[in-house]
């Protein structure tokens, strides 16, 4: 160990130029245990490092102990395993990982308590790798994990900068269109499902990121913002929407969501001009001979009609008087209508 700051300076480097970036691309391994020994040299770094002080925001996920119960440990009974076990406090970077499930769903909540003492370069660098293969299963076992990870993820996108924002909201995109637009054969329906979560719950903290935005978001009355709505994300998703393969349309849906959420962030006068494309490509989806598919499609846009606000109200019933004007589709507009109102 080494006394002062400057004779660990070349540790320090090594540490920065080596090891953290190695860290970076080992948070995403796809093999668990791989990955949990990554995890535990970040913890071991947060938790220990003397002299490096760039990631101490994250030592507010390391154990919480609560001073007051030091007095009350004598009380404790030993024989009781499962007291014992209730009383050890959650450590973010030892639990993630955790066999119990419950734990690991716990680490992941605890992030939303303590997101104000984090750092956008924690959250977007390590924060996110970490935890974001959560968001996908194929084991219903951890169906609750991905909710709250969906949840987590969009609540921690909300403090990124601009910058960032958009470089890991693009990922989460490519992965998307990836998924979707790859031969049938090769789609993996369970990788399509949550990746389209993924992005539909990013869309929505969209909304909440413009609140308050951050120093580097553009500046009101600026092109960017716009530019990167219209021109990277919406066409992306119309592509995955609109693409014409039934065996997995009922995955796409929930992408009308994402896309309502995304134009609600515009101007008034660009609401107005793209809302109607929008709601075209929803409504006529109505026409298909699937009642399943109607019926997610009225849930969907059931959503859309209370996002929107009832001033928008008659622009969805304009679109689907346009899309269903004839024979049984009557019957499916004047339900559509009931169901909405």
């Amino acid at each position: 160990l080494q006394e002062t700051k400057e004779d660990a300076e070349s540790y320090l480097n090594t540490l920065k130029q080596l090891i953290l970036p190695k860290l970076k691309i080992g948070f995403r391994n796809k093999n668990e245990l791989v990955q949990m020994e990554y995890v535990n040299v970040l913890g071991h770094i947060i938790e220990d490092s003397k002299f490096f002080n760039e990631l101490d925001d994250m030592k507010c996920l390391l154990p919480q102990v609560d001073e007051n119960k030091d007095a009350d440990d004598n009380d404790v009974d030993l024989d009781d395993v499962d007291a014992v076990v209730e009383e050890e406090p959650i450590s973010f970077f030892r639990d993630i990982n955790d066999p119990q499930l419950h734990r690991r769903q716990k680490c992941i909540q605890q992030l939303t308590e303590r997101i104000d003492q984090l750092s956008s370069t924690s959250i977007a660098h390590y924060i996110l790798p970490i935890i974001e293969h959560y968001a996908f299963y194929e084991d219903d076992k951890f169906r609750n994990i991905s909710n709250v990870t969906l949840v987590t993820i969009a609540k921690l996108m909300t403090k990124l900068t601009w910058n960032q924002f958009q470089a890991i909201f693009n990922r989460y995109l490519a992965n998307m269109a990836s998924n979707a637009l790859k031969p049938t054969e090769n789609v993996k329906k369970e990788k399509l499902r949550d990746s389209v979560r993924l992005v539909v719950s990013v869309s929505s903290a969209l909304t909440e990121f413009t609140k308050s935005p951050p120093k580097d978001f553009p500046s009101s009355g600026s092109e960017s913002f716009d530019k990167f709505i219209l021109n990277e994300t919406i066409p992306t998703l119309r592509k995955v929407l609109t693409k014409r393969e039934e065996s997995t349309v009922l995955l796409r849906v929930p992408i009308s969501e994402a896309l309502t959420s995304l134009i609600m962030c515009l101007p008034t006068e660009k609401i107005t001009a793209e809302l109607p494309g929008i709601l075209t490509n929803i409504c006529h989806i109505l026409r298909a001979r699937s009642e399943q598919l109607r019926d997610t499609i009225r849930k969907y846009l059931s959503h859309i009609a209370v996002s929107l606000g009832v001033d928008y109200l008659r622009f969805i019933f304009k679109e689907l008087k346009t899309a269903l004007a004839r024979g049984p589709q009557i019957h499916i507009l004047s339900f559509t209508i009931h169901h909405l109102l």
